[in-house]
């Protein structure tokens, strides 16, 4: 469900796309691609208060989720809200810096 939800998101048919997702949703009401993909779908509609909200949410109850980060960051940028996008790709910075270190030291 969610794929498809995800890729008429994509193709910009959103009525179809939020068909999928809600009912993925309604499956898995927890699932961090799910709630990421409504967020994405908000956003996409032009509801950038919403998508901002459900993007907060996602990413205080999953702090390295890089692309909620990248997301948010976008949401807060389209608000004008420049100070919290630039803390936002700070977070994004950080956590790529964290996650290049790790591989570096696996190699």
């Amino acid at each position: 469900m969610r794929h498809l939800g995800s890729l008429y998101r994509l193709d910009k048919e959103y009525e179809k796309a939020r068909m999928y997702l809600e009912k993925a949703r309604s499956i898995r009401p927890k699932a961090l691609e799910v709630q990421y993909q409504i967020a994405s779908l908000e956003l996409g509609l032009g509801n950038v208060a919403e998508a901002t909200r459900l993007l907060e949410e996602l990413t205080a109850a999953s702090p390295k989720f890089v692309e909620g980060h990248i997301t948010l960051a976008t949401a807060y940028y389209r608000q004008k809200r420049k100070s919290d996008g630039d803390r936002e790709r700070a977070i994004v910075d950080k956590l790529n810096s964290e996650t290049q270190s790790k591989e570096l030291r696996t190699q």
